[in-house]
């Protein structure tokens, strides 16, 4: 003989949770035999055993199956599952990362606003010194357990992502996230698993803000004649030539500007961030 049915069915299905996290859940099912001799031990291995369906961490704590009042070929089972933080076998560097943003304001020189455009005064020449302004920033942080200190971490702090990222449901753009400090807790172990608790801190921009690496504007006292270094001369206020007393724009050349304005003023690039892939890190996708 055996079993023809086994329903799980929704009225009695509990959760109960604690502030620690701890949590139960208890489960009902209908089992139907054809026999209605069916023997106890038929019965318990039609029930269900391990994880819980939705909850990967709560595990069966206790079955409980009575026969029905209806029938004798009718059992009514309960199958309770639990987790504790302190489980044993729970193992510390599986648990999920835990992420915490924040925000706050940055003192930045300007020359350009956001559209681009020069910050220049009234008759179109760069203020000295430069603008400054507050900027905001968000900041990432993300704490992790791990088995061990993760691979090549030197090379990680202040590295740059290297292709588009997201964490906690963010999207980042490539090359708008910079690890800002990395911090190892000395080893420490739990439920007989030794682990060390990691925290990382990442800068997040949006993706229409300036990168990591540097832009600077490309002027100077000097400029490049004929393959020299030459001291750049300009009209002084007496009709004479004089050596110029302020930075005078370049062609991102080497060479002064023929036709020098906010308009056509040359912005450098220097290269000096390292990109990597920053989804080494739990949390980070």
């Amino acid at each position: 003989m055996s079993i023809t049915d086994n329903n799980e069915i929704w009225r009695g299905e509990s959760l109960s949770d604690e502030a620690d996290g701890s949590r139960t859940y208890s489960r009902k099912f209908e089992i139907f035999s054809d026999d209605p001799n069916e023997s106890w031990s038929v019965i318990r291995a039609a029930l269900p055993t391990g994880a819980h369906p939705d909850d990967a961490s709560a595990y069966v704590s206790s079955r409980s199956v009575s026969r029905s009042d209806e029938s004798r070929l009718k059992w009514e089972a309960t199958v309770n599952y639990e987790w504790k933080p302190t489980d044993p076998g729970d193992d510390p560097t599986l648990r999920p990362a835990k992420i915490r943003w924040t925000s706050s304001l940055i003192q930045k020189a300007i020359v350009r606003d956001i559209n681009g455009n020069a910050c220049v005064n009234s008759a179109g020449d760069y203020f000295d010194p430069p603008l400054e302004a507050e900027l905001p920033r968000w900041t990432a942080t993300i704490q992790f357990n791990a088995a061990s200190i993760p691979v090549g971490i030197l090379q990680y702090a202040g590295a740059v992502n290297n292709s588009a990222i997201t964490i906690d449901g963010v999207s980042i753009a490539e090359e708008r996230a910079r690890v800002l400090s990395l911090d190892i807790g000395e080893e420490d172990e739990e439920n007989d698993v030794a682990f060390r608790s990691v925290t990382i801190a990442v800068e997040c921009r949006d993706a229409s803000d300036s990168g990591f690496d540097l832009e600077p504007l490309d002027q100077g006292f000097r400029a490049t004649v004929s393959g020299r270094l030459t001291a750049i001369v300009i009209d002084d206020d007496d009709g004479g030539r004089a050596k110029a007393t302020s930075p005078v724009l370049l062609d991102g050349s080497g060479a002064q500007l023929t036709s020098p304005s906010p308009g056509t003023a040359v912005f450098m690039f220097y290269e000096i961030t390292r990109k990597l892939d920053l989804t080494v890190f739990p949390g980070i996708t």
